[in-house]
């Protein structure tokens, strides 16, 4: 197998800069999260995973798979953008309102 032609793909050599991008993100991403549990302790460390995870849930459910239909309409050259995000923005302020009505403490 001739090395050279290998080296040479276009495409491959984007793809490496991609993959080892990721790989640095998710490597400081984690450096981040230790340090941050090495300074709250466990408890405070689970609250603040508990949150975001309610959080995360509640942003899941409020995008309403808007990726998706960015994707293929983008690619159809359909200008919807601005309706989802206008949906998108709609949903993420109700779900904010009920997480805040339902984890406040009144």
């Amino acid at each position: 197998m001739n090395w050279n032609k290998i080296k040479n793909i276009s495409g491959l050599k984007s793809v490496g800069i991609l993959g080892f991008s990721a790989i640095v993100g998710n490597a400081i991403s984690v450096i981040f999260w230790l340090y941050l549990a090495n300074l709250l302790g466990p408890e405070k460390y689970g609250e603040i995973n508990y949150l975001i995870a309610i959080t995360y849930f509640a942003s899941t459910i409020s995008f309403v798979s808007g990726r998706y239909a960015i994707a293929i309409y983008t690619a159809k050259e359909v200008k919807i953008q601005s309706t989802l995000y206008l949906i998108t923005i709609i949903s993420s302020i109700t779900a904010a309102l009920v997480l805040f009505f339902l984890f406040n403490n009144f």
